[in-house]
């Protein structure tokens, strides 16, 4: 449209003035309003044969459909007098204007039949270029500046544009791109206009295409863009306000990411935005996508990443782990997440997520996993997150101060809290199914935790064997066998651990028990002897004891045996009651302190070989 009115505005311009000024004011409001303007007012100075300088022209149209106004202000219409008759379409060479401005408002017309089948075009130009200083375009309440403008027509009817283009929605929208700044190629088919865009957007590199049809109801566009950085990223959503990514910790690892692709599409009229969002991060890559209704400041979204390496993962997370994980390693498995959800006013996030760990390897400490893996379905909103459903975990092995456990498998959910808990701690839902430890499995009952409340977690013990238990703990003086089960309430209270009432009690048939305590130690406690020389040799049929540990880290076992000694008699029962107290904390220091020393032995003679 806008076009169309330069087109007839400086043709008429120009052969008016050849005749005379006030000829030319009558031709070309004869022009606008056999165009359907009115409301037009115009102004000349300067008049001459071979150009005329316009003061000002601006017109309305008002019809059912639209409302257009327009104005010119300073320009310069050049043309050449023998071209007139010869080639009327070049007589007019390079226009410039000052300043433009156009305003656009459609009008909803029940009765307007034809405006539904309304296309427009590009027409051919009676001149070849033109430039604009300022332009300044209303459609709609979407508002554009656009500054050093420049117009160039082809042999083909292609329209060649460049300049810079500040964009802003409307008010209740607050959207803002710019500057957007780069050169267009704009050309007509079946009643649609195309622009395709090469240039910049904040620095960064923009490639996009827009599509115009009926009269500027529809403006389709697509921008695709390729940032170095995320900062980069951040900073046109900023610029955008839109909430922005570039946090802290984010641009810390802008070295190992790059954006492999932004791609903008959207419609002007209905004021919707989608976005299409790819990620490279040494090596894996992130797609996403996503709609926003600008008016109602709402959209729906999806993000997808699939085998992620866990070790480069890692490397990228690292500025975000607590400093307590700096000596996590992860050798091997990988990570792959869905999620979709919606923004709404605020940029408030809502949705659910997809988490899946597949044979995740690593240490941390002295802690080793195998063969980690997590099915998991995490829902959150801008307040808090959940999962509807446990989260299945399951691992090949665990290692750690040289106690092994094998094919673990376990169940973690975190209900949503209920609004009236505002503030207070999450609680966690576990259930331990099994774990293979020590000959035996382990497993425990249904358990709830909260950091701010006393916790307790039952753990069942299920035919563990004591020779395999003894390997913690080397020593030349005990040897047994059997095996035993265990229920042991395990109470965690301001990070103490506490365990009350716990018990255990061997399996049929019983096993053995070898002692051989120092020498003189009978001597020493004449009291004990009869049960020293039993222990030399001792084949028990119950065992069963009480289990108790202190938050200090004291086990106490009160041991009661059943069975016969043949170092003392063959027939003749013999029944004990033992009283064994252990220090664990210090136990597993000794664990760690020989593990330490095992892998140092180790590296040492490899360094040999």
């Amino acid at each position: 449209m806008l076009l169309v009115f330069i087109c007839l505005a400086a043709f008429a311009v120009g052969l008016a003035v050849y005749h005379s000024a006030r000829l030319a004011e009558v031709l070309v409001k004869s022009q606008l309003r056999s165009a359907g303007f009115e409301q037009i007012e115009l102004s000349l100075s300067r008049p001459g044969l071979r150009g005329v300088r316009l003061g000002t022209l601006s017109a309305e149209k008002n019809t059912d459909a639209f409302f257009l106004r327009a104005s010119l202000k300073g320009a310069r219409v050049p043309y050449s007098l023998d071209k007139i008759l010869s080639k009327p379409n070049k007589t007019v060479g390079s226009i410039h204007i000052s300043n433009a401005q156009i305003s656009y408002r459609s009008k909803d017309s029940p009765n307007d039949t034809a405006r539904a089948t309304e296309d427009i075009n590009i027409p051919t130009l009676p001149f070849k270029k033109l430039t604009i200083d300022n332009l300044a375009l209303d459609i709609e309440g979407s508002r554009a500046h656009i500054s050093s403008l420049k117009l160039d027509q082809d042999e083909d009817g292609k329209t060649h544009l460049s300049g810079t283009v500040l964009y802003s929605a409307t008010e209740s929208s607050q959207l803002s791109v710019g500057p957007l700044e780069g050169e267009l190629t704009a050309f007509s088919n079946d009643g649609t206009i195309t622009v395709k865009f090469d240039g910049v957007l904040m620095e960064q590199p923009v490639e996009g295409e827009a599509q115009l049809a009926r009269s500027l109801e529809s403006v389709k566009f697509k921008l695709s863009s390729a940032p170095k950085t995320p900062a980069a990223l951040g900073e046109i959503l900023e610029k955008m306000n839109l909430k922005a990514v570039a946090e802290r910790n984010l641009v810390e690892t802008a070295d190992k990411i790059q954006i492999d692709r932004i791609s903008l599409t959207g419609n002007l009229k209905e004021q919707k935005l989608a976005v299409e969002l790819g990620i490279k991060a040494k090596p894996f890559g992130l797609s996403s996508k996503g709609n926003y209704d600008l008016s109602a400041k709402h959209g729906k979204f999806s993000a997808e990443s699939n085998n992620v390496k866990a070790q480069d993962l890692a490397v990228l997370l690292r500025p975000f782990l607590p400093p307590e994980t700096n000596s996590l390693k992860l050798t091997g498995g990988t990570v792959s997440v869905a999620a979709r959800g919606k923004l709404s006013a605020g940029s408030d996030l809502s949705g659910s997520a997809d988490v899946n760990l597949k044979k995740l390897s690593g240490s941390l400490n002295e802690i080793k996993v195998d063969s980690l893996s997590v099915d998991s379905d995490v829902h959150f909103n801008p307040n808090t997150f959940w999962t509807k459903k446990a989260a299945a975990i399951s691992v090949g092995s665990v290692e750690a101060y040289s106690i092994r456990s094998n094919d673990i498998q376990a169940e973690v959910s975190l209900p949503k809290p209920p609004k009236s808990t505002a503030g207070s701690s999450r609680k966690i839902e576990f259930q331990l199914a099994r774990a293979d430890v020590l000959g035996g499995s382990v497993s425990s009952e249904k358990s709830i935790y909260q950091s701010d409340s006393s916790n307790t977690v039952v753990v069942l013990v299920d035919s563990l064997k004591i020779e395999n238990l003894l390997t913690l703990y080397p020593s030349q003086s005990v040897r047994a066998t059997g095996s035993i089960d265990a229920r042991l309430p395990i109470t965690i209270k301001d990070g103490k651990v506490l365990i009350e009432d716990g018990s255990m009690s061997s399996e049929p048939p019983g096993g053995s028990i070898h002692y051989s305590p120092p020498e003189g130690t009978a001597a020493r406690n004449p009291q004990l002897a009869l049960a020293f020389s039993a222990l030399r040799n001792y084949q028990y049929s119950s065992m069963t004891a009480k289990v108790d540990y202190s938050p200090r880290g004291d086990l106490e076992l009160a041991l009661s045996l059943q069975g016969v000694s043949p170092e003392v008699s063959k027939n003749q029962p013999i029944n004990l009651n033992l009283n064994i107290s252990e220090n664990i904390p210090a136990l597993i220091d000794s664990l760690r302190i020989g593990s330490t020393l095992e892998r140092k032995l180790q590296r040492a003679q490899s360094e040999k070989k």
